[in-house]
């Protein structure tokens, strides 16, 4: 058993993740992430799925070599690249420049 963000990772559902990556070659992480708190019944105590703990366990699955993980789709240019929606509806990106 293997412990990431305060949960407790059998074997069995490790299977079902590296599953749940194989089954679609096109899902995005953030796609992964939400399809796994559901097959593992990871739920926050508002009823919301634990996508960002999840997001971090499957990150630090993959640096463990326990998982591998489909390409950041966040990569532009060598800048992580975050997209928000402004109150007026409109989209803009904030650039971070890795050092």
């Amino acid at each position: 058993m293997k412990r990431y963000c305060g949960r407790d990772f059998t074997e069995q559902e490790l299977d079902k993740i590296r599953e749940l990556i194989a089954e679609d070659a096109n899902r995005t992480r953030a796609a992964l992430s939400r399809l796994t708190c559901q097959a593992l019944d990871w739920y926050k105590a508002d009823g919301g799925l634990k996508d960002m703990s999840c997001r971090v366990a499957m990150l630090r699955m993959a640096e463990d070599g326990l998982i591998t993980l489909p390409p950041s789709t966040n990569l532009c240019c060598g800048a992580w690249v975050w997209r928000s929606r402004m109150a007026d509806g409109a989209t803009g990106s904030i650039y971070w420049l890795e050092p």
